[in-house]
């Protein structure tokens, strides 16, 4: 099983890299963590009562949540496992342990990075993806591969891609 790690503002629009990461993995299964940025406060209270729960409650709309959930169901037989997480830190030395602590394998991420989020104290993660040492693939909007792509092998991955380009 490959861990995957995708950056999300957790619009629905961003879920579309789940179905890329079905793609560019045909051979594994996957373990899919969906990752933002998140400042909490700096006081001893922020901390005490930091829940990733909570947090995610407050910065992931339900609509997301139930194509999250769909998209789930309908690449079951690829995607083992689907988790929403937030990472609170602040430099590279935070991200790699966030990438130990969730045993993260490889990184997909847009190509041009999130603008828009829920709340002022989210950011996007995708530069500090492209900065670590992890192996990652950029996929553009349109679902077509940047950099370190996986090109489709046989029949049956070029129409995989020809039907996702659609």
């Amino acid at each position: 099983m490959k861990t995957v790690l995708i950056p999300t503002n957790f619009s629905e629009s961003s879920l579309q890299l789940l179905k890329s990461a079905v793609l560019n993995y045909p051979e594994d299964t996957l373990h899919i963590v969906f990752a933002s940025g998140y400042r909490i406060g700096e006081s001893l209270f922020d901390y005490m009562n930091f829940s990733n729960t909570r947090i995610l409650n407050f910065i992931a709309a339900p609509e997301y949540l139930e194509v999250q959930k769909k998209l789930f169901e309908d690449h079951g037989y690829k995607v083992k496992n689907i988790q929403n997480v937030v990472f609170t830190g602040n430099n590279k030395y935070a991200f790699k342990d966030f990438l130990e602590m969730y045993n993260i394998d490889e990184a997909l991420i847009p190509g041009k990075g999130f603008t828009s989020f829920v709340s002022k104290k989210c950011f996007d993660i995708t530069p500090y993806v492209r900065k670590s040492d992890i192996k990652h693939i950029e996929v553009e909007s349109n679902n077509e591969c940047l950099g370190e792509e996986r090109k489709p092998e046989g029949l049956l991955d070029t129409l995989l891609v020809k039907l996702q380009l659609k």
